[in-house]
């Protein structure tokens, strides 16, 4: 786990469309996507992540099919996300994420923006009690960067070990080799 996330998306610009994370009854599910709104980091993934960043901040990535296709348009000097969604798949680290959010996001103009907008707004949660429900990974719904579903219930609905199967129902996946599964919507 590299840290938690108070945010709850809701949106994924990747592929324009809403985010609505399977539910478990626990308060929170694993994503293997960089969380920049209300992050909180642990101290030693944090250093571990400062040491990979700073023998790579110069380079171009290299190709890997597990990291969504448009983090490679990033601008690299101006997100550290893109540096963040590489690190997180290469030393396989996940945030741990609310299914309310406890942080949101107003868009001002800035780096990131030219103009505002309210799509990164998410409502901010009302539950007062900190007795959160959370689980272990082995236990947890889990999604890859790309926003798919990762976690041992795949494996219950098709009788098919997630290594071997590519779960690519947002259509954002373009490298299926090595699996000998493809499970899609559209060809």
């Amino acid at each position: 786990m590299l840290g938690i996330s108070l945010y709850a998306q809701k949106w994924v610009s990747d592929m324009s469309r809403d985010f609505i994370p399977a539910h478990n009854g626990l308060d929170t599910f694993f994503l293997q996507r960089d969380v920049s709104h209300g992050q909180c980091w642990i101290g030693d993934k944090w250093r571990k992540f400062r040491d990979w960043y700073d023998e790579h901040e110069n380079s171009v990535p290299v190709y890997d099919k597990r990291v969504p296709p448009c983090v490679y348009k990033w601008k690299s000097k101006d997100s550290w996300s893109k540096y963040i969604s590489f690190f997180m798949v290469e030393a396989d680290m996940y945030y741990v994420c609310p299914y309310y959010s406890y942080a949101t996001n107003l868009s001002e103009v800035g780096i990131h923006a030219s103009k505002t907008t309210d799509i990164c707004q998410v409502p901010l949660s009302e539950n007062t009690s900190l007795d959160f429900r959370f689980g272990k990974f082995s236990e947890s719904i889990i999604y890859d960067a790309i926003f798919e579903r990762q976690d041992r219930f795949v494996e219950s609905i098709y009788n098919i070990p997630i290594e071997k199967i590519c779960i690519d129902i947002n259509g954002m996946k373009y490298d299926w080799s090595g699996y000998k599964y493809i499970l899609r919507l559209r060809i």
